[in-house]
């Protein structure tokens, strides 16, 4: 599997070595992302490295997080995330609802829909998904970015 290393004076990257845990949530795995799965380019963005996923549980609250991500040439962080999200329609018809993308910034969203919330950000040099059948948009609110901060560093 490729590491994805931090380039000096450069954003925090998305890539192994991953945390063992987040809070509560312990590291499941870190695998390639299954094609169907994977993050598209877009005219905003043009992803640049291998995708990874990688999964987070927590077997006695039953919380589970799926981050995918990659390094990514963005040349608009919020045109992307839209680009995205305009592509991903949410059963429903329910609304994105912003987040704070915290201190690596960029821009970040969630949908909550059929029991799972969905999520997309993007910042210069990262474009990433995530999914919990878990947490819904309010619990992600509070903990978006440590998810975030964990994961990309």
């Amino acid at each position: 599997m490729n590491l994805v290393r931090n380039e000096p004076g450069g954003s925090p990257a998305f890539g192994e070595p991953f945390p063992e845990s987040i809070g509560i949530l312990n590291r499941e795995y870190v695998r390639p992302t299954e094609e169907h799965f994977r993050i598209p380019d877009g005219p905003h963005h043009r992803m640049l490295g291998e995708q990874l996923t990688v999964v987070y549980r927590d077997d006695e609250t039953l919380h589970s997080v799926a981050v995918i991500g990659a390094p990514a040439r963005v040349a608009d962080a919020g045109a992307a995330v839209d680009w995205l999200t305009e592509r991903m329609t949410g059963p429903g018809g329910g609304q994105w609802a912003e987040l704070d993308p915290g201190p690596l910034g960029g821009r970040a969203v969630c949908l909550g829909a059929e029991g799972a919330t969905y999520c997309y950000w993007a910042d210069a040099r990262m474009v990433g998904f995530l999914l919990t059948p878990s947490l819904g948009v309010e619990a992600m609110r509070k903990s978006f970015v440590m998810i975030r901060n964990a994961v990309e560093r």
